[in-house]
């Protein structure tokens, strides 16, 4: 994993930048309950595109990275995106295991109170 991690640095390094400049991503590390990190990407879409009103939450497969992987997908289609990295690959930290898996889905449904009622707040 650390090979894997080492060769693709400036990869996601450079995937990390495309989205902060060309998508006006913005970037946040996220603690869980222990206090391990979960590397996390926010490209909010609201009031830009038609359906930027939705969030869509990325994940990627063992050894995928959210700086080049299928957030792209949803971007593309004008979708409010949070990607993520599971814990032990890009910037997260520890190595994966099962029970870091469940305590990083464990902050996702604080992110999506969060994006809904900043959404309600800039309603007019």
């Amino acid at each position: 994993l650390q090979i894997v991690q080492y060769l693709s640095s400036r990869l996601l390094s450079d995937g990390r930048i495309n989205l902060m400049v060309s998508h006006r991503g913005r970037r946040a590390v996220i603690r869980t309950i222990d206090r391990h990190q979960v590397d996390t990407m926010f490209v909010d879409r609201r009031n830009t595109t038609a359906n930027g009103q939705y969030l869509v939450i990325t994940c990627e497969g063992n050894a995928g990275f959210y700086e080049t992987g299928c957030m792209f997908t949803p971007l593309s289609r004008g979708y409010s995106v949070l990607g993520w990295n599971r814990p032990g690959f890009g910037q997260s930290s520890v190595s994966k295991t099962t029970d870091l898996e469940r305590k990083a889905n464990k902050v996702l449904p604080r992110v999506r109170r969060q994006f809904r009622a900043k959404a309600m707040r800039s309603t007019p």
